[in-house]
């Protein structure tokens, strides 16, 4: 009876040892194949960087790993940079060198999640949204807390505005009217250029007026008695058809005629292109034709 208890107690322990046995093997079996798989991923991630997909497999694998994956001293030197970089900024410019700094960093040991949050941040700084928001939404990939989730799931929102708000179209949107804007200090206001005389006795200048978002470029021809030579009044100023007028539409600073010019260059005619630049801040226009230039200051 003894022997039969004794043998009984033996066997248990038996199969506790073993059972013990197998689960440590299959833990520190797995612990090998998660570490081995992050590494490999790693490695192919270094050479599809652009890989989406991949990144986010390797974040999620990297936070079920117990003891977390250690971080190489490559990528806390780069994280170490940025973080200086990132307290000195003073530019924009200077947000795009630390994040570079925390790219590299990121390139070392991409499963850090704290890094991606970060980068948003420095690119936000950066007014770089598209880059903001991708590695916002890396950093998405990470959490589990659902106060945590709805918070930067608001923050990307944000982020996705600041892009609408910074497309080409949207800038073009906000230069026009600002544009407009400036230009109504400008309505009806006259420009004329320096007289140039010819030996007849009669003087020429350029002219220009601005009414609304229109420029009209054109030019006053006088006589010897100072009188006006065919005139013609357009914008309600006087200006000669000595030249033939242009009316521009003035949707930016910067303005070319569409209409093909030629003018007498050593007695031949000579095809050139009439182009118009404004400058509201100095009150001038400037109008280069027939090989010349010509700047006109606000009468």
């Amino acid at each position: 009876m003894i022997l039969e208890t004794n043998m009984k107690f033996i066997s248990i322990a038996i199969v506790i040892f073993t059972a013990i046995c197998i689960c440590g093997f299959t833990t520190n079996t797995q612990a090998q194949t998660s570490q081995e798989q992050l590494t490999q991923m790693v490695a192919q991630l270094q050479k599809t960087p652009a890989d989406i997909a991949l990144r986010e497999k390797i974040i999620k694998l990297a936070a079920t790993m117990k003891p977390t994956p250690a971080v190489p001293d490559e990528a806390i030197k780069y994280e170490g940079r940025a973080q200086f970089a990132f307290k000195n900024a003073k530019s924009e410019a200077d947000f795009v060198s630390a994040a570079e700094e925390y790219e590299k960093a990121v390139s070392s040991a991409p499963w850090v999640a704290g890094y991606y949050s970060d980068l948003c941040t420095i690119y936000e700084k950066a007014n770089k949204y598209t880059d903001a928001k991708r590695n916002c939404g890396f950093y998405l990939v990470s959490l589990t807390d659902a106060n945590d989730i709805t918070d930067l799931k608001r923050r990307i929102a944000g982020l996705d505005y600041g892009i609408e708000k910074s497309s080409p179209a949207a800038k073009a949107e906000r230069e026009k009217k600002e544009l407009v804007e400036k230009l109504k200090a400008f309505d009806g206001a006259v420009f004329v250029g320096a007289y140039k005389t010819f030996a007849n006795g009669h003087r020429w200048r350029p002219k220009a007026k601005i009414v609304g978002q229109e420029i009209v470029i054109g030019s006053e021809l006088r006589n010897g008695s100072d009188g006006l030579i065919e005139p013609e009044l357009i914008f309600g100023e006087w200006f000669s058809q000595y030249i033939a007028k242009e009316i521009f539409r003035i949707d930016s600073l910067e303005l070319k005629s569409p209409r093909e010019h030629s003018c007498l260059v050593a007695g031949r005619e000579a095809p050139y292109e009439k182009r118009v630049k404004i400058d509201l801040d100095l009150a001038t226009v400037t109008i280069i034709w027939c090989f010349e230039t010509d700047i006109l200051r606000r009468q």
